[in-house]
């Protein structure tokens, strides 16, 4: 028997007889994981291109051949202003030239001898939303005449209404023609009603 005060020494357990003394595993912590926040993905999105509608071309520059039959020197400038809608302004200077009673009557009441000057300011629509294409519109019309070498002058004035068709080919070049009805008076003078032709050839940028 082992003296007395001191302890008994533990019972071996199991085969073999070692002695063990086991204490409870505790669970490893796994270090918490670092989460990273999702890639945002940026949607662009693209306007809408605007309808083109082949070359857009603003202004065009044309001369008047057919005014020269009946003496007069005449041009066009036309500025589309928006979409459709065109302003056109005509500077011309008439001549002394011999002309029947309807021309004489639509050039501002001019005689074989008389000379003068004008403008007529109109404005045209066109079909298409550029200087090209089916087109009509009004117009006024104002002339300061000199009936004869040495006479006092004086003005006359009047409206019209024409229709046509602008073809630009190519890089610019520009055919226009039309017809249409202009009224014209002056002071003491009736009104007279006279139809018009156009012809137009220049250039449109």
């Amino acid at each position: 028997p082992p003296p007395l005060g001191t302890e008994a020494p533990p019972q071996s357990s199991g085969s073999g007889g070692s002695t063990s003394t086991s204490a409870p595993r505790r669970p490893k912590r796994e270090p918490p994981r670092e989460t990273k926040p999702s890639p945002v993905v940026e949607r662009t999105v693209e306007p809408e291109e605007p309808v083109v509608y082949g070359r857009r071309r603003f202004l065009s520059v044309r001369a008047n051949p057919l005014a020269l039959f009946i003496g007069r020197l005449s041009a066009d400038v036309e500025w589309m202003v928006a979409p459709h809608h065109a302003l056109i302004g005509s500077p011309h200077v008439t001549l002394a030239q011999s002309r029947g009673d309807l021309p004489a009557n639509a050039t501002g009441f001019t005689g074989a001898n008389a000379t003068g000057f004008g403008v007529e300011l109109g404005y045209h629509y066109f079909l298409a939303p550029e200087l090209e294409g089916l087109f009509f519109g009004p117009s006024l019309l104002l002339d300061s005449t000199r009936p004869a070498p040495g006479a006092t002058r004086f003005t006359a004035y009047g409206g019209a209404f024409d229709v046509g068709y602008q073809a630009v080919v190519g890089p610019g070049f520009t055919l226009a023609a039309g017809g249409g009805l202009l009224f014209i008076t002056a002071s003491g003078a009736p009104v007279k009603l006279a139809p018009r032709a156009l012809l137009g050839i220049g250039w449109t940028f």
